[in-house]
């Protein structure tokens, strides 16, 4: 038996369901028209009622339409470019001259480039030979034999098996024997109560002005208003210092600062007088997300209840460290002692000399060029610039009253003496400060200001459209759902 089947049917039913999709848009696109043309007459954007008006000739609503699309898409870009101007965060330096009443007195850390002293102790040459062949060059010691040979020696041996730092203290000045005599303000104060003596890197070194509850103050630049000093050295068992040189080195930095005396500060010799004068620099950074240098970002540091040296050599209390430099001591001088087995505090003078020195020297100058070992800027940071300048020290009246004050009739040395002046050039603080370049208020500002100028648009015209296509899909997506429904 043959069936027959008759496709009249289902090309009716596919015509039909087309010519309600086809029904459905003519209706809808003629509605959108008409909306969308109400919609653009009435809007407080200016122009787009004169693409529509039918009173106008078609180049004119093209032209003005032309026009319009033109103004919204360069705002549609300058917007775009705001936003992501806006999240890069930049910043401008604003700089700023304050003339204070009074200023903080910077912290001076002075170390006598003679570290260690060995006229100190029972054997001064052998303590000599030592240093002079760690730091080689072209001693005929360093040239002849090494610190591994020495260890084995009965003259080098007990020194070199000696722990470095209770050597170092034997062998290091106090206070009484450097300074010879202090004055503050144009007034002798006690030398001993002026400076507190402070252990570095590079061995004993004295602070001038280091207790934060009693910070000495400046009232007034010049000479008398800062601190004087005649200071001593001593080349009976000088070992090799930097540069082959003698007399102390002084850095003058913030008190919160850790004194970097390894690396930096000024070095002054005998037979003159030096008047340092400087003046006092202030950089504010903004904190995150803004950057301060380069691509680093800034952290403000918290002063730790711990001594300078406990902080740097306890790698337990590093999130407590209070300034940059001392961040990255400490983390160079744990990368050191993981390295040779000790620091400073436990090394022998042997295991100082022939690793942990040079291992820390070798970290310490890699991170202060690139990477700062990850410690973060701080967000304030304070400096101090120096101008330097010097005369024959000292003068036959400065010996005279020393006879007079003393008794003593001994001839003061060039060769050993010298007069150190601190003060402050000026009582200004120079500040630079750092301010986001856009805020709220002024992004809002630059996006109205577009808006208006482009399109004579303001926020309630994206109102007005945000509430037009809200309607338009509220009234259209019924519809959609009727003919998706009678297409299934």
């Amino acid at each position: 038996m043959t069936i027959t089947m008759t496709k009249k049917p289902v090309k009716t039913a596919w015509e039909s369901q087309a010519d309600k999709v086809k029904d459905f848009s003519i209706s809808t696109g003629k509605k959108s028209k008409q909306e969308i043309k109400e919609f653009a007459e009435s809007t407080t954007a200016h122009g787009l009622k004169n693409a529509v008006s039918e009173e106008s000739s078609k180049f004119r609503r093209w032209a003005w339409f032309l026009a319009f699309l033109t103004a919204l898409t360069y705002l549609t870009y300058q917007l775009v470019t705001c936003c992501i101007d806006y999240y890069r965060y930049p910043i401008q330096a604003q700089q700023t001259l304050r003339r204070m009443d009074a200023l903080n007195f910077p912290t001076v850390t002075i170390c006598n480039l003679n570290h260690a002293n060995a006229a100190k102790v029972e054997d001064p040459q052998s303590v000599i030979d030592i240093f002079r062949v760690a730091k080689g060059g072209l001693w005929p010691e360093a040239l002849n034999t090494t610190l591994e040979r020495m260890q084995d020696s009965p003259e080098y041996g007990p020194y070199l098996r000696r722990n470095y730092k209770e050597l170092m203290e034997q062998m290091s000045s106090e206070v009484d024997e450097i300074f010879y005599f202090c004055q503050w303000n144009g007034e002798m104060v006690s030398c001993r109560d002026m400076l507190v003596p402070v252990w570095t890197f590079i061995g004993k070194c004295f602070k001038l002005n280091s207790n934060a509850s009693q910070s000495l103050v400046a009232t007034r630049a010049g000479y008398n208003g800062g601190f004087f000093a005649t200071l001593k050295t001593s080349l009976n068992g000088h070992t090799v210092s930097e540069h082959s040189s003698y007399g102390f080195k002084a850095l003058i930095h913030h008190m919160y600062d850790f004194p970097d005396v390894y690396s930096k500060g000024l070095l002054f010799g005998p037979g003159s007088s030096y008047h340092v004068s400087f003046q006092a620099d202030m950089i504010k950074y903004l904190p995150h997300p803004y950057k301060a240098q380069s691509d680093r970002y800034c952290s403000e540091y918290i002063t730790a209840d711990h001594t300078e040296m406990d902080m740097v050599l306890n790698d337990s209390i590093d999130s407590g460290l209070h300034s940059l430099t001392a961040c990255i001591f400490n983390r160079a001088n744990t990368r050191a002692t993981k390295i040779c087995g000790c620091n400073m505090d436990n090394c022998t003078l042997y295991d100082q000399l022939s690793c942990f020195e040079p291992t820390f020297t070798s970290i310490y100058d890699t991170a202060t060029t690139m990477d700062l070992l990850g410690c973060p800027i701080p967000c304030t940071i304070h400096s101090y610039r120096p101008i330097i300048s010097q005369a024959a020290f000292p003068a036959p009246d400065l010996l005279a009253l020393d006879t007079m004050m003393t008794g003593n009739t001994s001839y003061m040395d060039r060769n050993l003496y010298l007069g150190l002046s601190l003060f402050f050039e000026d009582l200004i603080l120079r500040e630079q400060v750092h301010h986001p370049v856009y805020n709220t208020l002024s992004l809002m500002g630059m996006i109205g200001g577009n808006m208006g100028l482009l399109l004579g648009a303001s926020l309630l015209t994206l109102a007005e459209l945000l509430e037009f296509l809200m309607y338009l899909v509220w009234r259209l997506l019924p519809k959609i759902k009727d003919v998706t429904e009678s297409q299934t």
